[in-house]
């Protein structure tokens, strides 16, 4: 047990903060709903009661990094951490979602939207960091509701298997964004869920005037092993396909035919809890957060050590708090990141390359991140605020008196992240392994007895050993498992299974690296109008050459055939520029696509020309 400066046990000062942040949630959820019955003055109490909830979630989040800058073996350390997470906002954040519906006088419809927006940005967010980063969302979008009745969650679980040939022909061109490019997945929300979504997603470029599409039908889920093996199973589920019987008809027949002459498998799996904040019906602006994120092959899981936030946007419509969110040290932008090319590059070697981010994630490093809080005014919680701020500085003189000898493992915010620090140590590693331990306690067992850490620790650490025997169990099987067994394996809930490591490359790939080039239709042009340029100056050459031989005059003739000669090299230059260019065009290369050292012979040339020309015409008349 690990002594304060005080003689008191961390562990106790710890579980008192818990407690207190607790009671302020209760009294939270209290303030909501006295809020919800106001009929004046809903705005000024509801920004209110988002700054204290900023206030919470910047609190417990600072108390995650004390406990990891504490000097106590790691099984210790991951216990506080799990106790920790009993001051979790979830439920504060659905009720403030019907708080800020009811005050746009809007109503929480039961509705999925599927209207998808093309214009996307993705981010990558720490993992202490989610509870801070939701309360900064809230003021301006609710937890995206599904129903009025009060029954939904604030996330779910979202599962999805990815198809792909042996070569992975569908993960190359993807990964190039070639026209055209397809993807193939099976999405389940809720791993329960008994029916499931077959989408298939077609990547159009923008020169083309199309737009990209998703498009999918509905499958029952117990189905699903059989049209993964290629049988047809539509008379089965055309009873469920009745909103568009003849679209899904159509996309059905695609994906069957896909799935046969490319002799499509499964290859990787994604299971994440998703929260979205939208208004309801108004898919303008949509922000979704997934956190949990595992990637399977098989039995064979990498958790990721990040959330992944992606914000979607309308043409135009970027509001200054959007703005300020995504330009601030909360998230780290990563463009074009896909789950799907990530697993891939996790779990197969043999992929023909490997997305620009995979050789430069590392695990996350705490950083200091100031937080701007407004005062807030209301009385019931400002007691409790005051009294949770005291127990935090008395916990932070703590840390800091324990901590004088232990490098700091926190950077200064403007040096980023630490997502691209090349090299990440393993005592930071043991200290921030995000998914190993699963919700191994309720939330009200941990708040009605919150000294009984000792039980919780001991239950902790059983766990923790049968993950590790069912982890080799699993190695094990995997080697022997057949190909159907490793098929049905893709299609087995994954939600609660312990990952295998993190979805981080242990040494740098040496495979080629891809970056996303957009080539549209005027690149062509412009090489081809170069061409022109270059072929237009080097008729120009010629023709003074020619019309110089037909004077008559010795000298003047050699000055002509000089000139000639220099039409004729720049003409087999422009040509080979064109089509040196063209290829790389083609290839996607992201360039360079300038000539350091063919402009400067060409110039010498064209003067060696000139000097010859006076040279014969000398001494001038």
């Amino acid at each position: 047990m690990t002594m304060g400066l005080t003689g008191i046990p961390y562990e106790e000062m710890l579980n008192n903060f818990i407690f207190k942040c607790t009671v302020r949630i209760a009294l939270l959820n209290q303030e909501i709903q006295e809020q919800r019955a106001l009929q004046t003055g809903r705005e000024e109490k509801y920004n209110d009661l988002c700054q204290a909830v900023l206030l919470h979630a910047d609190e417990t989040r600072r108390i995650v990094q004390y406990i990891n800058a504490l000097d106590i073996p790691h099984s210790e350390k991951v216990s506080l951490l799990e106790y920790a997470k009993v001051a979790t906002l979830e439920s504060a954040f659905y009720n403030m979602g019907h708080a800020l519906i009811e005050m746009k006088g809007l109503q929480a419809i039961s509705q999925i939207n599927t209207c998808f927006i093309r214009r996307t940005r993705k981010f990558w967010v720490d993992l202490n960091n989610i509870d801070t980063l939701c309360s900064m969302i809230i003021p301006h979008l609710p937890v995206y509701i599904f129903g009025d009745d009060g029954s939904a969650k604030v996330s779910s679980y979202i599962s999805s298997v990815y198809f792909d040939t042996n070569n992975f022909n569908l993960y190359d061109r993807r990964i190039k964004r070639d026209q055209g490019a397809k993807s193939l997945r099976i999405r389940s929300y809720g791993e329960s869920s008994i029916i499931s979504y077959v989408e298939l997603k077609t990547h159009e470029d923008g020169w083309t005037g199309e737009r990209s599409t998703k498009k999918r039908f509905l499958v029952h889920t117990r189905l699903i092993p059989q049209l993964a093996e290629g049988v047809d199973i539509w008379d089965e589920i055309k009873t469920i396909n009745v909103a568009e019987p003849a679209e899904a008809f159509t996309l059905y027949q695609e994906v069957l035919d896909l799935i046969r002459r490319l002799s499509l498998k499964p290859v990787v799996k994604t299971v994440y809890r998703r929260t979205a904040f939208q208004f309801p019906e108004d898919a303008s602006i949509r922000i979704s957060l997934d956190t949990h994120l595992a990637m399977w092959c098989g039995n064979v899981g990498k958790h990721f050590p990040y959330a992944i936030l992606e914000v979607k946007l309308e043409e135009g419509n970027e509001q200054d708090w959007i703005l300020e969110l995504m330009n601030s040290a909360l998230v780290v932008p990563v463009d074009k990141f896909s789950k799907y090319l990530h697993g891939c590059s996790v779990h197969y070697p043999n992929v023909p390359s490997i997305p620009y981010w995979y050789n430069q994630i590392t695990l996350p490093q705490a950083q200091n991140i100031e937080i701007a809080h407004a005062p807030i005014q209301n009385i019931r919680l400002s007691k409790i605020n005051r009294e949770i701020s005291e127990l935090l500085d008395y916990i932070n003189k703590q840390s800091q008196y324990k901590d004088t000898n232990i490098p700091s493992a926190e950077l200064p915010s403007e040096s980023g992240s630490g997502v691209y620090d090349s090299t990440s140590s393993s005592d930071s590693y043991s200290e921030r392994q995000p998914h190993d331990v699963l919700n191994m306690c309720s939330d009200n067992t941990a708040t009605n007895n919150p000294h009984g850490q000792t039980e919780l620790h001991q239950n902790l650490l059983q766990m923790r050993n049968m993950q590790q025997v069912q982890t080799q169990n699993t190695n094990v099987n995997r080697q022997t498992m057949n190909g159907e067994d490793r098929t049905k394996e893709f299609f087995q809930p994954s939600a609660l299974r312990q990952t295998n490591g993190p979805a981080v490359p242990a040494v740098p790939s040496d495979k080629p690296v891809t970056v996303p080039v957009r080539i549209e239709p005027k690149v062509f042009f412009a090489n081809e109008r170069t061409f022109l340029s270059w072929l237009h100056f080097a008729i120009f050459i010629g023709g003074v050459g020619a019309a110089l031989m037909g004077l008559g005059d010795v000298n003047a003739a050699l000055s002509g055939v000089c000139f000639i000669v220099v039409s004729i090299i720049f003409s087999v230059y422009a040509l080979y520029l064109y089509i040196w260019r063209a290829q790389k065009i083609n290839e996607k290369n992201p360039g360079p696509y300038h000539d350091h050292h063919g402009p400067i012979i060409l110039v010498a040339v064209f003067l060696s020309a000139m000097v010859t020309s006076v040279f014969f015409k000398f001494p001038l008349k």
